[in-house]
């Protein structure tokens, strides 16, 4: 009885172990476990190149610069003058609705 409990034991721990050994986690690619920061680093070359010096696209972002500042011009003129407008329209609602009550207190009730 002994022998088979042994032997039972010693094929569960082996049929474990080649489990674990197959198991994804443990083939973990080399680059999770290195140091990145360790050498040899990786080699850029960046070679640096000065810009024309009179480009048309410097004259295209400057006109459309000053079209955006004319526009942005235009828009708070136009906000100002609806402002305007619209305090004026509330004044009159608000003297209309000053004369109505007014005139609501000095007319009698006819019955």
């Amino acid at each position: 009885m002994h022998s088979f409990l042994f032997l039972l034991r010693a094929f569960s721990c082996l049929s474990f172990a080649r489990l674990a050994i197959s198991s994804p986690l443990l083939e973990t690619p080399r680059e999770l476990l290195m140091d990145v920061n360790k050498a040899p680093f990786p080699v850029v070359n960046i070679i640096p190149e000065h810009p024309p010096a009179q480009s048309d696209t410097l004259g295209r972002w400057k006109e459309l610069r000053s079209a955006e500042i004319e526009r942005s011009r235009r828009a708070a003129i136009e906000q100002r003058s609806f402002e305007d407008a619209a305090n004026k329209e509330m004044r009159r609602t608000d003297d209309l609705g000053e004369r109505m009550s007014h005139l609501r207190k000095t007319m009698p009730l006819s019955a």
